[in-house]
């Protein structure tokens, strides 16, 4: 589970599309791999983009929504019973509501301006589980905790861990202004300069030492995430500085990682893969623009 921090207009939401193979550019640099093979036609099957705004019909539950996504999108035609087919699919829905939180408002609806419905943070939690409803092994997010309260924005960090820790996915997360407590809930982060340069990444847990290691110790009686994203900042931080110091020392040791990861996803016993879906990439050819 990864967050991508950074001051606004840094790149963050332009990464995640890169990513997502979502952006228009006409000149895009680098390669996605996947499983250790570069990204093909199937990967859109395995991401769930999760978009800052929810749309969604007000009148449905949040159960006839999951439903209807599912039926669209989910596959268990491997049981040839249709009421043993069935019941999997209600059982595979009744998890999802469970994971997510969402039991006790599964049967309300989910409101809009003329309809009162659910919470803004559950309604965010029902959009992940639109993700859960593809099948999707990642889960690319663009600011889920943006507009919530501190209650909901933790209730939502909370269940993408959920979803890490229960479904076996991968979560990437741009984060804007997290709190301590939501920013410890992920294992990597991401930071990213007013540039669009990389100044960290590396372990959530490791980045207090990296940053005291380059000069810069933790205030005291400061949030850790708000230090960090002054320290990108344009004004009061050191972007170029802290950029320059990644390169130099932290990015050879990326590489290094991402080497040995791809060496031991081509191995006969590395690679293991969490959905059927990723083998049908190994007979697909890589998409034009990596």
């Amino acid at each position: 589970m990864t967050a991508v921090m950074g001051p606004s207009g840094c790149g963050k939401t332009t990464l995640l599309n890169v990513v997502a193979h979502r952006t228009q550019a006409r000149q895009t640099g680098g390669q996605v791999f996947v499983n250790g093979k570069p990204r093909g036609r199937s990967f859109k099957r395995l991401v769930a983009f999760v978009q800052q705004d929810d749309i969604f019909d007000g009148k449905e539950t949040v159960r006839e929504c999951l439903e209807f996504s599912r039926d669209l999108r989910m596959n268990f035609s491997s049981i040839p019973d249709s009421t043993e087919r069935q019941r999997a699919a209600d059982a595979y829905t009744d998890q999802a509501l469970r994971v997510l939180g969402l039991q006790a408002v599964a049967d309300s609806p989910i409101g809009n301006e003329a309809v009162r419905g659910v919470s803004g943070g559950q309604k965010r939690r029902v959009t992940l589980g639109l993700g859960l409803m593809s099948d999707a092994q990642i889960f690319l997010c663009d600011e889920p905790t943006t507009g919530l309260s501190a209650a909901d924005a933790l209730a939502v960090v909370r269940t993408l861990r959920r979803l890490c820790d229960v479904y076996t996915v991968t979560v990437v997360a741009v984060i804007h202004q997290p709190s301590m407590q939501i920013l410890s809930l992920f294992d990597n982060l991401i930071l990213l300069s007013c540039e669009g340069r990389c100044a960290y990444n590396g372990k959530v847990a490791d980045c207090q030492a990296w940053f005291e290691n380059c000069g810069f110790p933790f205030p005291l009686h400061q949030n850790p995430a708000d230090y960090l994203s002054d320290l990108v900042s344009p004004h009061k931080g050191h972007p170029a500085q802290l950029a320059a110091f990644y390169e130099a020392h932290q990015f050879p040791a990326v590489q290094a990682r991402v080497a040995e990861a791809l060496r031991g996803a081509q191995t006969p016993s590395g690679g293991r893969r969490d959905s059927a879906r990723a083998d049908a990439d190994e007979n697909m050819p890589p998409d034009g623009a990596q």
